[in-house]
């Protein structure tokens, strides 16, 4: 069982195919409605690919947060992990987070997605400091009870993306999807375990 003050584990249940929640996990059009529920969420340069970035931008009452996402692994329809960083400067470097100077300087995020019953999709997104200090780790474990709730409310957004398109929570539509051969996870090789 994960520990809760070192990871944040959100497992949810889709009711649609595979495909479609990867698409709503990793589509910039969609990402862009539900990453940073409640703030205007810019997205800049996005590549989901190993090695790819992701800039993202979130303004909320006039202030903005800059942050740098960098891709690891990609299996399509499968996994997606990457790593993002605190806050960014003006040209998209990593930077502290400004308000809390002990946040991790990185998070690593992964989505990893499995086939549940009657054609639903499992969702297990794990969300924890990578390579935290000890100063780092002991912030993250202080605010790990509040962090999940912003998560959720994203994926709430994700359940009304799919019922739009016919293949979600509220949706009648019912996956024809075919069991398809294991893909051969791709993986950034110039991604480091001590990313700071």
């Amino acid at each position: 069982m994960a520990d809760p003050t070192k990871q944040c584990v959100i497992e949810r249940t889709f009711t649609a195919p595979r495909a479609a929640v990867w698409a709503a996990c990793t589509e910039k059009d969609k990402v862009a409605r539900w990453f940073g529920p409640g703030c205007e969420t810019n997205i800049y340069e996005y590549e989901v690919k190993p090695g790819g970035v992701w800039q993202n931008e979130m303004v909320m009452k006039g202030r903005k947060d800059r942050t740098r996402i960098e891709f690891i692994e990609v299996v399509e329809g499968e996994k997606l992990v990457y790593r993002q960083s605190a806050s960014c400067d003006e040209a998209w470097n990593a930077a502290p987070n400004p308000k809390m100077a002990d946040w991790p300087a990185w998070m690593l995020t992964t989505f990893t997605l499995t086939d549940g019953a009657s054609g639903e999709t499992k969702l297990t997104f794990v969300w924890e400091p990578h390579n935290p200090t000890a100063a780092e780790a002991a912030c993250f474990a202080k605010m790990a009870a509040m962090v999940s709730g912003g998560w959720n409310k994203g994926f709430d957004i994700i359940d009304q993306i799919l019922a739009e398109g016919g293949e979600g929570k509220h949706g009648n539509s019912e996956s024809d999807e075919t069991e398809q051969e294991p893909k051969k996870p791709k993986v950034d090789p110039e991604a480091t375990t001590d990313a700071k």
